[in-house]
């Protein structure tokens, strides 16, 4: 991309130009047709393809095989139709473009049609020109109205115009008519042409609806004006009068303002304005050659902020509305040519002095332009200029110095610094105080000398003299703050040097230390300026810019990454309003201090130059005028109207989304994708048409990025192997140095489908089937585990049954038995036979029988399956220990709790009895007790005491033989107990049987 400067004939007001070409991305250099869509990006038809641009990068699109592609590479024309679709004309045919999908499809209502025209009609109207016929159409392409006009020659395009009062011209180059919407009428629309013309062809170009007057042109000549009557107002011709044009093969006629209109033409030549006022025809000059001058222009389009935009065979040119910007190249009059300007000063009505470097003359310049050279110097060129009261001081490349009064216009030259400065070949600062000092310094160490105004005595002070202590030979800026403080500065040191009014004392402020600077100023100071707060704002060469404040000794620093246009500063001014401008060697750019950020200007915004490496700006309070130099031209500009007319807006929109290599043909809302589609790349894009290609953009990608992405200038974003789950994709852009961020309106919202494998389904129904197994796992498992106790209880049935069988038979049969024995041993004993021996036989056969009687009852006891519960072996243990003590004189104490859900099997039952039995045959043959205790407790286990008053025994002492002790022992471990013996004090006897599920289950 490149600009250059030009002037209008008869205008002050300069205009520049930038232009895109194939360079830039541009699909073809012939541009035929430009349209803005409304999201705010350019589209351009080509010859060779269509191409969108976002002021940055171009977009371009290019035909090949296929219905959802352009039909053609030439592109005639383009309309947006409805929002975020074009309507095109590719070679004839019709196309329809989804600016958001990017894909194209042919209507098929307009398959058939060869079409040679698409123009706007009204907002809700589009005109299809074909041959012998236009088409009305709406948003929704239906036709609203055909044109057929009575033509006497076919074969011809017609076209159509919107009238006021319903009416519509139309018609061929060859013959027009007013139709009459209303009455469905068509009338001749007549104009009066010679006779003798070559070719009689009028083609229609532009309906002003101010002057209600048509504009036609003929290929031989020129410009045709009609008013609605047909009657000729004038004719444009080829020539070289103010009414004349340089040829007639005009491609437009379009308007510029009320009074002006643009003319392009398809032949070389360039553009040109037509002031409907005057009837003059103006050709645009130039300094530098751009397409839009010399070669075809074929196009134009005015956009919402009035910049111009011209498709020529050479390109794209782009003429910037400069409102509140003006410029003068003195290369025009005036100035020479090699001139370089270094500082501007105030003069009378809204003028300014500048000074030109090395150069012996003073220039006023108006507002209008107007160069004056105000005065010769002498005897040396210039290197410093100022203003103090009415006089302009001048120091140049000698020791001297002129004073110019502006009043009088009479000069004088002094001398009186020789004696300071002797070695110093320049003088480069003149300096004036509020009280009337004067200050001056020189190079090659000529320091620093200043001229007091109350008695023009001099103080001189040289670098590490007696009164000074500062490090630099000299300076060649300076500032001064509310306090009459002095703040000076120089390119060949970093450091401040700050003079104190009130103690006349020097200090120089080293910034290694001081807090807030990231790292110190190495390239020197070309410019110094203090503001209404008291800050000193320092132009370093080569790390951007500082501001100080002296009070509390801190800094803040200000460089590219902030948005400054160049690290190196070199002028510095502030405007009514506190605003910093600031001339650095890429541009201007403007500080709003307040805001804490930048607005930049360069040649792409409208600047005529952007190289600004001298103190040479002025800004004029009263008249709310900056003027600025840059080598040979001065630019004057409104500061308020230039701020007024810089960037608005920043918007950002999604390009593109790229899943797994393939493009995303969807509106970018609610997409889901497959498990697999999680390598994605999204392309994005902000519409910057200010210039400013310091942009930078932040994404975001919700449900994997916690914070903000810095993509600096790049637009693309990628993502790999994404998880499953939902996502929203954002983007957000700024201008470096801005604040304020601006965000994508509609982000993109996605969906990744989790596998089946991995979905909630199929882990419930995984959990579903894992607990089905289980169930038919736990299931068989209980199953068999029921068979098996199923069998073992019906066995166990069995066994208890057999053994209520056999306790019965027993009972029954060996009880009977028993008993007739005893009854005959009794009878036989009756009957007294007197044998002594005999009696003792059937004493002893009857005794035998009770004592089987006992063990049978105790068997059948134990055997009976109604008896296996603890209840029961208490109950008959308490029968058999009192009736068996009480035969023998011996008190029985026996205690236990009822316990009827607590169950016993036979075999435990009999163990514990029979225990406890032994025990008291024990306590009744050998312990001489006249009392007996028995406890019976369940606690988790079952135990069992029997305690006597007996004298007790000796367990070491128990005879050999002895087996009732060793039989309890056994007794208690056969059903896992324990035996306990304590004889110190009468006998106690412990059982302890544990009462697990096998003891109380059958």
């Amino acid at each position: 991309m490149w600009l250059l400067s030009i002037y209008v004939t008869g205008q002050p007001n300069f205009i520049t130009c930038t232009n895109l070409t194939i360079a830039n991305g541009l699909a073809d250099n012939t541009v035929l047709c430009i349209t803005k869509d409304s999201r705010g990006f350019f589209w351009f038809g080509t010859n060779e393809g269509l191409s969108r641009y976002d002021g940055v990068h171009f977009k371009n699109y290019f035909a090949r095989p296929g219905n959802d592609v352009l039909q053609a590479n030439s592109v005639y024309s383009i309309h947006e139709y409805t929002p975020l679709k074009l309507l095109i004309n590719a070679r004839g045919k019709l196309t329809l473009l989804n600016t958001i999908t990017h894909v194209f499809e042919t209507p098929t209502a307009f398959k058939k049609f060869n079409v040679h025209f698409i123009k706007p009609f009204t907002t809700d109207l589009m005109s299809i020109s074909l041959a012998d016929s236009c088409l009305l159409i709406n948003d929704d392409l239906k036709i609203e109205l055909t044109l057929t006009p009575p033509l006497q020659q076919k074969g011809l395009p017609v076209i159509a115009v919107r009238l006021p009062q319903d009416k519509i011209l139309t018609g061929t180059p060859r013959e027009y008519f007013i139709y009459d919407t209303q009455k469905k009428r068509y009338t001749p629309f007549i104009v009066r042409l010679e006779k003798t013309m070559k070719d009689p062809s009028l083609f229609f170009k532009y309906y002003d609806s101010l002057g209600q007057s048509f504009y036609f042109s003929n290929y031989y000549t020129g410009i045709y004006q009609f008013n609605a009557y047909g009657q000729l107002l004038c004719n444009y011709r080829r020539g070289t009068g103010p009414g004349n044009i340089n040829n007639s093969n005009i491609s437009f006629i379009t308007p510029k303002n009320d009074s002006i209109l643009w003319i392009g033409s398809y032949e070389t030549g360039g553009i040109k304005t037509l002031n409907t006022r005057t009837k003059k025809i103006s050709t645009l000059s130039a300094d530098e050659k751009s397409p839009v001058f010399f070669s075809n222009s074929l196009v134009h389009y005015t956009d919402g902020d009035q910049h111009d935009w011209f498709g020529t065979n050479a390109g794209i040119s782009i003429i910037k509305n400069t409102a509140g910007l003006k410029s003068w190249s003195q290369v025009r009059k005036g100035i020479k040519p090699d001139i370089r300007l270094i500082q501007l000063a105030p003069a009378q009505a809204g003028s300014i002095y500048a000074a030109a470097l090395e150069h012996d003359s003073i220039y006023t310049i108006s507002p209008m332009g107007q160069v004056t050279v105000e005065k010769k110097l002498s005897p040396a060129p210039a290197w410093c200029m100022r203003k103090m009261d009415d006089e302009l001081v001048i120091t140049g490349s000698s020791p001297a110095i002129t004073r110019y009064n502006t009043r009088t216009g009479t000069s004088k030259t002094s001398d009186f610094l020789k004696n300071y400065f002797s070695q110093s070949e320049m003088i480069l600062l003149a300096f004036k105080h509020t009280n009337g000092d004067e200050w001056y310094s020189g190079n090659n160490n000529g320091g620093l000398l200043r001229k007091k105004a109350h008695n023009a005595g001099v103080q001189y002070f040289r670098k590490n003299g007696r009164y000074s202590s500062f490090g630099a030979g000299y300076y060649s800026s300076c500032t001064e703050d509310s306090k009459g403080d002095l703040w000076f500065g120089v390119n060949k040191s970093s450091k401040l040097l700050h003079w104190n009014n009130d103690s006349n004392h020097f200090t120089e402020v080293a910034f290694d230390d001081v807090k807030g600077v990231g790292s110190s100023p190495t390239g020197g100071i070309n410019d110094v300026k203090a503001d209404s707060q008291d800050n000193i704002w320092l132009a370093l060469d080569g790390t951007g810019l500082m501001m100080y404040n002296p009070q509390l000794k801190v800094a803040r620093q200000y460089n590219l990454h902030n948005g400054l246009l160049s690290n190196f500063v070199y002028a510095l001014e502030f405007d009514n309003k506190g605003r910093l401008w600031i001339g650095t060697q890429k541009g201007l750019s403007c500080l709003l201090v307040a805001e804490n950020r930048f607005i930049n200007f360069t040649k792409e915004y409208g600047l005529p130059a952007e190289v600004f490496d001298e103190k040479c700006i002025y800004y004029d309070s009263p008249n709310n005028s900056l003027w600025i130099g840059s080598g040979n031209t001065i630019i004057q500009l409104d500061p308020d109207t230039l701020l007024k007319y810089s960037r608005k807006n920043l918007p950002v929109y999604i390009d593109e989304m790229i899943v797994n290599g393939e493009k995303i043909v969807a509106a970018f809302d609610n997409i889901r994708l497959r498990p697999k589609q999680n390598n994605i790349m999204f392309s994005f894009a902000g519409i910057n048409l200010s210039g400013n290609k310091n942009v930078e953009y932040n994404y975001r990608l919700l449900g994997a990025d916690d914070e903000w992405i810095n993509n600096d200038a790049a637009t693309t974003a990628t993502y790999a192997s994404l998880t499953p789950g939902k996502y929203t994709f954002t983007v957000r852009a700024k201008y470096k140095g801005d604040q304020q961020w601006f965000h994508l309106q509609q982000p993109i919202r996605f969906s990744i489908a989790t596998p089946w494998y991995s979905t909630w389904w199929f882990f419930s129904l995984l959990a579903l089937t894992g607990i089905g197994l289980i169930w038919i796992v736990v299931g068989n498992y209980y199953q068999r585990k029921m068979g098996k106790d199923k069998v073992m209880q019906e066995k166990n049935q069995a066994i208890e049954k057999e053994r209520t069988r056999i306790a019965t038979d027993m009972h029954d049969d060996f009880g009977a038995s028993i008993s007739r024995i005893k009854f005959l041993s009794e009878k036989i004993q009756l009957q007294k036979t007197g044998d002594p021996t005999l009696t003792n036989d059937l004493v002893k056969i009857s005794t035998f029988s009770d004592e089987m009687a006992e063990k049978m009852g105790e068997i059948v006891w134990a055997l009976n399956q109604r008896y296996d519960s603890l209840d029961d072996l208490i109950s008959f243990s308490r029968s058999y220990a009192s009736s068996y003590l009480q035969d023998k004189n011996i008190t029985l104490h026996f205690t236990a709790d009822e316990y009827p859900e607590t169950c016993i099997n036979g075999e435990t039952r009999r163990n514990i009895f029979l225990s406890l039995k032994e025990c008291l045959h024990n306590v009744v043959k050998h312990s001489g007790a006249t009392q007996v205790h028995i406890v019976i407790e369940k606690d988790g286990q079952l135990t069992v005491s029997i305690k006597d008053n007996g004298h007790g025994f000796n367990p070491a002492a128990v005879r050999p033989f002895a087996n009732g002790l060793a039989n309890i022992k056994n007794r208690m471990q056969n059903i896992g107990g324990n035996m306990q013996l304590d004889s110190t004090q009468g006998t106690v006897v412990y059982l302890t049987i544990p009462l697990e599920p096998t003891q109380n289950s059958y």
